[in-house]
């Protein structure tokens, strides 16, 4: 602390001594800068009366960043006190729950975007486009699953010590993610993706067959997929809904896991994509 102010001072002083010499003024005036900086302005316009008002900005500006700067000092300091006086158990406890809060995050963005990519009307671009961020949706919901796994053994392998310094709210995240009712909808997204990407890839595949000359076997066979598909929105959907009324019963007896537990967006219907002519 303080590492700013006092350069800042010695700085002022320095300023001082040669306003001082410059009009003549008490040599004494120096010293009272050095303690006490904030006296500047007294001795600029002193020593240069109205001619003073630039040296008093820029007195002004510099005193300014050294409070800001000692601030952020202060800050950092503090924050990095407060984390060194944190158990490392409890640290580790703390550093899976924000790991865990950011996956969440990720995971309701990834799907907020799927819903707004998939269209009535696709061409090929937009299915190849398509079809990649289902891969990257993937990789995001499996690395929160990992979140929630690692979350979940920490606190099994670590519960004589929970007790002991009163972070049994760890247990209420495991009963929320354990539950049949937050389990089964994870599972029911799982095969909403399969059968997604399977109706995707035919489209892909297929798309001249499909939405050019109407192919009879290739329509056919994408009507199945598509047949497929529905029956998984239409799962996904109301077991989602079922978890969102969970979640918001379970918040009500454990507010203090509201940040570690997922978003309640996807309880609406997802567009139903067809192929359309064109690359």
């Amino acid at each position: 602390m303080f590492y700013l102010y006092f350069s800042f001072a010695v700085l002022a002083a320095v300023g001082s001594f040669f306003l001082c010499r410059q009009a003549k003024l008490s040599i004494w005036l120096v010293p009272m800068v050095l303690l006490a900086p904030v006296t500047m302005p007294y001795v600029i316009f002193r020593a240069r009366k109205k001619q003073g008002l630039i040296p008093f900005v820029i007195f002004m500006v510099l005193m300014v960043t050294v409070c800001v700067g000692e601030g952020v000092i202060w800050s950092n300091q503090k924050e990095a006190k407060r984390i060194a006086d944190i158990p490392p158990l409890t640290r580790q406890l703390l550093d899976l729950c924000d790991t865990l809060k950011q996956s969440n995050i990720e995971v309701n963005q990834g799907l907020l975007k799927l819903e707004s990519i998939s269209q009535t009307e696709s061409t090929a671009q937009q299915l190849g486009d398509t079809l990649t961020f289902v891969q990257e949706l993937r990789e995001i919901l499996a690395a929160n699953r990992d979140a929630i796994r690692e979350l979940l053994e920490f606190a099994d392998n670590h519960r004589t010590y929970l007790d002991r310094k009163g972070l049994g709210w760890v247990y209420q995240l495991k009963e929320f993610y354990t539950h049949p009712r937050v389990t089964r909808m994870d599972k029911s997204l799982e095969i909403y993706l399969d059968h997604f990407e399977q109706m995707l890839n035919y489209a892909y595949t297929y798309i001249y067959e499909i939405s050019e000359i109407f192919e009879p076997a290739h329509m056919k066979n994408y009507d199945q997929y598509y047949i497929r598909y529905r029956r998984a929105v239409d799962q996904y959907i109301a077991y989602n809904s079922d978890r969102i009324h969970f979640q918001s019963k379970f918040m009500e007896g454990a507010p203090d896991i509201l940040d570690y537990l997922p978003g309640p967006c996807q309880a609406q219907t997802f567009h139903l994509p067809t192929p359309s002519a064109g690359t």
